[in-house]
Formats: C-alpha cells, sequence, structure tokens
C-alpha cells in the first residue's frame, strides 16, 4: 500500500555435505561378534543475510539496514566400535563406542554500536556482549576500560560432536512373555551449540564441553491374552566441565533443559468381539523430572547466572483411550491430561520486558477429549 517495509529477513543457504563410511564385522566365536565402522565427512556452508525494514534493530524503513555473508566447513572421521555376547539363547550384552557429530551453521546478523548512538538497540546488543564476555553489571558497560572497545558477536558457531560408551544387555524371558533391555551410558559432549541471547537478540554459540551419564531400562510384559503392560524409566545426569562466558552456563551446572529422571508406562487391552473386530483401551502415564534452564529472553552471563537460573519442577501427565478396531479401521475416544495438570514446560523470552519478576512459561495442553477415526485403503 505505499508503506514502508515492515521486517524483511532473507537468509539464504547453501550446504554441501560428502560422506563415504563403512564396517566391517567378525565372527570370533559362535557367541562373540566385534564390528568396526568409520565415517568420514566433510561440509561446507555458505550464507547470506539480508535484513531491512521498520521492525528490525536498525529500523531504517525500506533502506536495506545490514548485509552481511559468512561461511562455514568442517571434515572428520567418526568411528564406531561394538562387541557383542549372545551370553544365552535369549540373552545379548553389548558394548559400544561411537563418536557422531553435528553440522555447524552461521548465525543472523547482529550489528552492535558504542554510544552515543541514536539507535538504543546497537548499543544494547553491544553492553549484552560486554556483559557476557567482560563479566560486569549493564551497570557498567561503557565504562572505564571497555569505554571504546567495541565487541563483535559470534558469525557462525563450530559442529559439536559427542563420544558415547554403553554397556547393556537385551533379554527375552518367561518364553517370550517378558522382554528386558538395561543400559548404562557415558557420553563427552565437546564443543556443545548453545542457544543464548544478546539484549533479546538470539544467537547460537559453542559452549562449554560437557560430560553426560545415566541409565536406562525398559520392560514389556503380555500380562494375560488381552493385557500388554510396557514400563520405562531414565536416569540423566548432565553437567558442563568447561566455563563459557559467551553462553553464560559455568563448569559443573546442569546442562539446560535435561530432566535427572524420566519413565513412562502404557497398559493396552485387546478383547476379541467377533473374527475381526475388537474392543481396545489404553492407559498411558508419562513422568519428567525436575530441569534447568534460563530464560532465554535475558542476558545471561558467568555473573549473574544465579540470577536468571529456573528450575522447573517435575511433572506427570496421564492419557486414556477407548474405542473398537477392526481390520482395516479404528475408532476410538480419547482424554488426554486425564487430570487436567499444568505442567511448566519451557521459560519463554519476553524481549521487550526483560525482569527477574515477570518470566513467561510454555504449558503443557490441559485436559482434552476428542474422536480418533483410522482408515487403512490396504
Amino acid at each position: 500500500f505505499g508503506g514502508p517495509n515492515l521486517y524483511v529477513d532473507y537468509q539464504p543457504q547453501t550446504i554441501v555435505q560428502n560422506a563415504e563410511f563403512g564396517e566391517a564385522s567378525w565372527q570370533f566365536t559362535p557367541a562373540l561378534k566385534g564390528t568396526v565402522g568409520l565415517r568420514h565427512y566433510h561440509y561446507s556452508l555458505a550464507q547470506t543475510n539480508e535484513e531491512y525494514g521498520v521492525f528490525t534493530v536498525i529500523g531504517n524503513g525500506t533502506t536495506q539496514a545490514y548485509n552481511t555473508a559468512f561461511s562455514n566447513g568442517a571434515s572428520g572421521t567418526d568411528p564406531k566400535f561394538d562387541l557383542s555376547l549372545q551370553a544365552a539363547p535369549n540373552v545379548l550384552l553389548y558394548a559400544t563406542a561411537a563418536k557422531g557429530f553435528r553440522l555447524g551453521g552461521v548465525n543472523q546478523p547482529i550489528p552492535v554500536a558504542l554510544p552515543p548512538n541514536p539507535n538504543g538497540a546497537l548499543t544494547g546488543n553491544e553492553c549484552g556482549l560486554q556483559q557476557k564476555v567482560l563479566l560486569i553489571p549493564a551497570s557498567q558497560c561503557f565504562i572505564g576500560p571497555q569505554a571504546g572497545l567495541l565487541l563483535q558477536a559470534p558469525a557462525s558457531y563450530s559442529s559439536d560432536s559427542v563420544w558415547n560408551y554403553e554397556i547393556g544387555e537385551k533379554s527375552e524371558l518367561l518364553d517370550k512373555h517378558l522382554i528386558l533391555n538395561v543400559s548404562g551410558y557415558y557420553e563427552r559432549w565437546s564443543n556443545p551449540q548453545l542457544a543464548t541471547n544478546l539484549a533479546g537478540f538470539g544467537i547460537t554459540a559453542n559452549g562449554g564441553n560437557a560430560r553426560i551419564y545415566g541409565l536406562e531400562a525398559e520392560m514389556q510384559a503380555l500380562l494375560s491374552q488381552e493385557w500388554t503392560l510396557a514400563l520405562n524409566a531414565g536416569y540423566t545426569n548432565a553437567e558442563f566441565t568447561q566455563s563459557s562466558s559467551i553462553t553464560g552456563f559455568p563448569s559443573g551446572y546442569n546442562v539446560p533443559d535435561i530432566p535427572d529422571f524420566t519413565a513412562s508406562a502404557n497398559l493396552r487391552w485387546k478383547h476379541p468381539v467377533t473374527t475381526n473386530l475388537s474392543l481396545i483401551g489404553a492407559l498411558e502415564g508419562d513422568y519428567v523430572g525436575t530441569r534447568t534452564d534460563a530464560p532465554y529472553g535475558q542476558t545471561v552471563s558467568l555473573l549473574n547466572i544465579n540470577t536468571y537460573l529456573i528450575h522447573l519442577p517435575a511433572y506427570g501427565l496421564l492419557n486414556a483411550r477407548l474405542g473398537l478396531a477392526a481390520d482395516r479401521w479404528t475408532a476410538t475416544v480419547y482424554v488426554n491430561n486425564l487430570t487436567n495438570k499444568q505442567a511448566l514446560l519451557d521459560p519463554q523470552p519476553q524481549i521487550d520486558l526483560q525482569s527477574v519478576a515477570f518470566v513467561r512459561y510454555l504449558v503443557n495442553r490441559p485436559l482434552t477429549a476428542g474422536l480418533d477415526l483410522t482408515f487403512r485403503f490396504q
């Protein structure tokens, strides 16, 4: 309608990735088997950024405000080692060590400026960087040695990698009426990619290394011809082993948004009515333990992490289903969140109102009921 552009953000990206991989296995004995695998990769990434409009950080209307170009790339080899022992006809023991990686990327442009500057957002971005990198409160920005210091936010972030070490067992017991799997693992997370914030401006940065260990157990039981039960439980301990000024998480702090305990239970029922028609039902429960996180809208640094860190409480949810099932269709009535529990899932940003006293949360759906119809054409 002839007015200025409100917000335009154009970020074309090109990724080229090549990989060669292979594995070999050796049967040492009839019960003992070893496997070795290798995957070599190379990737390159290029991205240009064009951002302009009234509601950009520059706010120049139809004038192109920021135009940048960055590239990223890496090469490496990820190995895998696996050793399995068939301890009994229905019992498998295994040990695995494997490495995996995730592509790096490019951040959107983050313009910064020193005062005096008519655009407060630019000086706000610079102040956010000074809080993180120089470990100072916001009131000390642009004072003293950093008065004329112009820091730059990371234009890109590198790939991160995980070494995973796992031992476990898989067994089928009681004439295959009971399946039991148990495992323990230890992981070393290098160069982790974490979301962080500069005065309301979000970026992804590589944080300090972390270590993760835990236990997992799952069970499936055929209780009778009509009833089956599945149980799952897990324990995780995830901590940073290095501090990171840009992400704001110190060594010894929990990796954000990883629950300490998780569990689920699923009880299913199927009662034949005719040859190809059955009554079906299910009762499902999920438990998620406590987590720690920092609101994405806050400028979190090693200096203020204890002020902003949020401890999310544990919660449990219950779902139920009842219906009919035939060869090619099912019809079920469901009730999700049967107890109408309100759980805090994640702290949400408040870019225009950054205050410790005002924190928004993402919550789960309330009690929801409905009808689910499924038809299979073949």
